[in-house]
């Protein structure tokens, strides 16, 4: 488990209207990617969901559906992690709140993000 800072950053998988987002996460928060073993092997199950502070308008709208994403997190020892890769691509939707936002990660990687 990991205790990350509050810039989350979000760069597209395609075409988007900017080639990377910024978020403020609204609080530190913890991320623990879990385990899951099948037959076909091991993952890593990266789902979390994220209070941000609301972003712009054209933010909103860039992701009110899914968007595959790669998205970067650094710790307070300014380490990035990354969730997503180009072959296996995070999916990011930001749904709206009253004072804030709702960033909803979903993920499975074949290899721990934290490693």
């Amino acid at each position: 488990m990991k205790e990350l800072s509050v810039v989350i950053q979000v760069t597209p998988i395609g075409t988007m209207a900017k080639e990377m987002y910024e978020f403020m996460a609204a609080d530190y928060f913890s991320f623990n990617p879990k385990t899951n073993e099948s037959s076909a092997g091991i993952s890593y199950n990266c789902n979390q969901e994220i209070y941000i502070d609301t972003p712009s308008v054209s933010d909103m709208r860039d992701f009110s559906i899914p968007r595959s994403v790669i998205v970067s997190f650094r710790d307070s020892s300014d380490r990035n992690y990354r969730v997503g890769t180009m072959e296996i691509p995070a999916t990011v939707h930001i749904s709206p709140l009253l004072n804030s936002a709702l960033l909803t990660l979903k993920c499975t990687m074949l290899a721990s993000p934290l490693v």
